[in-house]
């Protein structure tokens, strides 16, 4: 990629986070092409949106186990192992969720393993 805008801050900043965040797009756009590939094991899943470093899916579920199976799908097929001057590293993933997109009402949503996936899930249908 080659800057040619005029000689300043503006045009450093472009450079400078021109390799970070084209593999943040990267990650993610791959990601999508796992989860389309897959859509026929992910059950009720819908990728709806993809903007640069997000995605939107719509799930349709009938238990909390089956909506954590499907989450922990979709977050393996939004792994990847990025390398950079002999460094391995993982981009951090953030979920959130809700009843519906854009109307204030998402809730984050974290977890280190799948139990702990499927409680935070329960709280979020309790609240």
């Amino acid at each position: 990629r080659h800057f040619l805008d005029r000689w300043g801050p503006d045009l450093l900043n472009a450079a400078y986070s021109f390799k970070p965040q084209s593999t943040v797009g990267n990650v993610t756009n791959f990601g999508l092409r796992r989860i389309y590939n897959d859509l026929r094991h992910l059950g009720r899943v819908r990728p709806a949106a993809q903007v640069h470093d997000s995605l939107l899916n719509e799930h349709e579920w009938g238990s909390v186990d089956e909506l954590a199976e499907q989450i922990l799908r979709v977050d393996r097929h939004l792994t990847s192992v990025c390398h950079y001057h002999g460094d391995d590293f993982i981009l951090r993933r953030e979920w959130k969720i809700g009843q519906a997109w854009g109307e204030g009402g998402m809730t984050e949503l974290a977890w280190s393993t799948p139990d702990e996936l499927v409680e935070a899930l329960k709280r979020w249908l309790d609240s």
